[in-house]
């Protein structure tokens, strides 16, 4: 049985910030990179099936790339859940989100 998935609430609102700028500058763009974001996190397994991981503070991560748009999914599994603890562009602020891993 696989673990829920869930979005840290500053990614949350990076998703939703990232679509609104997308919808601003084309109609439709937005709803195109919530799917694309959607796709992604369906992508996403237990870690240890990823080739991209890396372990900060200790913690175990994965980035997840999101196709089409410039982002990534920063995700970490824990005992119970697997969290998307940022949706994060890929040229932007590297290791901004590193903070929330505590």
């Amino acid at each position: 049985m696989s673990k829920p998935l869930l979005l840290h609430h500053a990614a949350s609102e990076e998703y939703v910030a990232a679509a609104a700028w997308y919808e601003g500058r084309r109609a439709g763009l937005g709803a195109d990179f919530v799917t694309a974001v959607d796709a992604a996190m369906a992508r996403i397994v237990p870690l240890e099936q990823h080739s991209t991981t890396a372990t900060r503070r200790g913690v175990r991560t994965a980035r997840i790339k999101v196709r089409r748009f410039p982002y990534r999914l920063v995700v970490v599994e824990l005992p119970d859940v697997i969290l998307v603890v940022a949706v994060a562009h890929t040229s932007r602020r590297p290791n901004y989100w590193a903070d929330r891993l505590t």
